[in-house]
C-alpha cells in the first residue's frame, strides 16, 4: 500500500510557520489524524460516510422535534390567550383577530 502524503509533504517549505500553527491546534491535528485513519481503505471510509449520516439525521430529527414543540407552544398559547378573553366577554371577532384562530375554533373552547 502507498503511503499517503502527510501534511509537510504537502505544504511548501515557505509555509512551514503556518503549517506549525495549524498543528498545535487540537482540533486541526484531530481532524488530521482522523483523515488518514479514513482514508485508508474503501471499509472504513463508508463507515466513515454512514456514521456522519447518522449524525445529520439525528440532527435533522432533533431540530424538527424542537420545531415541532414550539410550533405546538404557540398554538396552545393563542388557545389559552382566546380563552382568557372569551371569559372576560371580549367578542369573538376582535378574539379571532387578536389569535389568529379562526371564530369557529374560538366558539368551540370552553370557557
Amino acid at each position: 500500500m502507498a503511503k499517503l502524503p502527510t501534511d509537510a509533504d504537502i505544504l511548501p517549505p515557505s509555509d512551514d510557520h503556518i503549517f506549525k500553527t495549524l498543528l498545535t491546534r487540537e482540533e486541526v491535528g484531530m481532524a488530521a489524524t482522523l483523515l488518514q485513519e479514513i482514508s485508508k481503505d474503501e471499509q472504513e471510509r463508508a463507515r466513515f460516510r454512514s456514521r456522519r449520516m447518522f449524525e445529520t439525521d439525528i440532527t435533522s430529527n432533533i431540530l424538527t422535534a424542537e420545531d415541532n414543540g414550539r410550533r405546538k407552544g404557540e398554538a396552545q398559547a393563542q388557545i389559552n390567550i382566546a380563552k382568557k378573553l372569551k371569559a372576560e366577554g371580549v367578542d369573538v371577532d376582535t378574539i379571532s383577530r387578536s389569535t389568529g384562530l379562526t371564530v369557529d375554533e374560538i366558539l368551540k373552547l370552553a370557557n
